[in-house]
């Protein structure tokens, strides 16, 4: 293998990013009702600038890389109004609510001068019902509706060539996706916790959706589009737990969700049809070790989070698994904690795909990285009592979301 230099080159990136928000809130009990109104305003902004140049050998001089150099700024203003109005009789619980929102977003590339406007007004109703039929059954129904807005890499059309022959574009005429959802609810309250069943479904529009196509070249080019409509209806069973007795100390939650998708994409591509099962679930335990053996504030939590392969519209997705652990130990009066922290300790997060087209055939597996250890000592000044409040209910010692970044 020849271990000479044949290329040089030097790629710098920047970001800098910007949100600001604005809520007002207002709130007064009219008659027997409870009346909530206000304003939100967000807004964010993202400036992101790749420069890369490659040195050029007869000359010994860098210079620009025209096709890889990227510079764009991103604007997106919401501005929204809402209302709803809540009341009980008896057993049961109504609150109807409306969102009104206007969004205005602005995609600019520099490079080229384009800029890509988008500005839209939507309407979010809301219904929540509830029946109390005893103090240990509960009855729940709702409808909602609302929004997805893509994300900025999905927006950005100046092409990735990471790989010449596996091209990236991103595509600034891409529309939200908007999800209304209808779901019922049974919640059974027991000595050692409660069991909840959810069957829902939901109608999705303007589905956003990654897109591969080949090129008459051969190279091949992913891209995100609108299908039309995506129809999802499943059940979710959530079951938590505070162990008593011989497992006293034990507490947290088990979910199993099952879920029937059914997409249509023909607006996109004639055979852009898809009809699957899904399924997954996750867990979240927590032993105080502490508290059963008499050692102090020393706990241990795990959780994991599983998602079974798929069919989509183009191919397969596989399977995808993430696990987290977390011992802590607490001392001086539960105002200092040690806490060692495992983020994916057994490498298992990750993401395949497989493409399986008449005219293309792709198999590839990502791992993300995630695998990390660490240990975090933290003193905090007059809230020991509120952060051990927030622990016992439920917390995960700092962890964040086991799913964060992995989309």
């Amino acid at each position: 293998m020849d271990a000479t230099l044949r290329e040089k080159q030097l790629a710098t990136t920047q970001r800098d990013r910007q949100d600001g928000s604005v809520q007002v809130d207002y709130v007064r009990p009219i008659g027997q009702f409870r009346l909530e109104a206000g304003y939100d305003g967000d807004y964010e902004g993202l400036n992101s600038d790749l420069f890369s140049q490659t040195l050029d050998i007869p000359s010994g001089e860098f210079e620009p890389d025209i096709n890889l150099n990227n510079t764009f700024d991103y604007d997106e203003y919401v501005h929204a109004v809402y209302g709803q109005l809540a009341r009980e009789w008896g057993p049961l619980g109504v609150q109807l609510g409306a969102r009104l929102e206007r969004a205005s977003t602005t995609f600019t590339l520099l490079n080229t001068n384009e800029s890509f406007d988008n500005n839209y007004v939507s309407l979010f109703p809301s219904a929540f019902f509830t029946f109390k039929l005893n103090e240990a059954n509960t009855l729940k129904a709702s409808y909602s509706r609302r929004i997805n807005r893509p994300r900025t890499w999905f927006l950005n059309p100046f092409p990735s060539f990471d790989d010449p022959l596996n091209i990236r574009i991103g595509n600034p005429y891409l529309q939200p996706e908007y999800v209304d959802a209808l779901e019922a609810g049974y919640v059974r309250f027991m000595s050692w916790g409660s069991l909840t069943l959810t069957p829902y479904y939901r109608r999705t529009t303007d589905v956003i959706r990654r897109y591969q196509e080949i090129r008459e070249d051969g190279v091949t080019v992913r891209t995100v589009e609108n299908f039309d409509t995506s129809d999802s209806f499943g059940l979710e069973m959530i079951g938590s737990f505070q162990g008593k007795g011989a497992f006293d100390g034990f507490r947290g939650y088990v979910s199993l969700e099952g879920y029937q998708v059914n997409t249509n994409g023909t607006n996109v591509d004639a055979d852009f049809e898809n009809n699957a099962f899904g399924w997954g679930g996750r867990a979240n335990i927590t032993y105080q070790f502490g508290d059963r053996f008499g050692w102090g504030g020393l706990d241990f939590q795990g959780n994991i989070f599983y998602r079974a392969p798929m069919d989509t519209e183009q191919g397969r997705r596989g399977s995808m698994t993430f696990i987290n652990m977390a011992v802590r130990q607490q001392f001086l009066n539960d105002q200092a904690s040690l806490t060692l922290r495992a983020r994916d300790p057994f490498n298992l997060a990750g993401f395949s795909y497989e493409l399986d087209q008449p005219t293309l055939y792709q198999d590839f597996e990502r791992s993300w990285g995630a695998r990390t250890v660490s240990l975090t000592l933290q003193y905090t000044f007059g809230k020991a009592d509120r952060e051990r409040q927030r622990n016992q209910n439920g917390g995960d010692f700092g962890g964040g979301d086991m799913e964060g970044g992995m989309e």
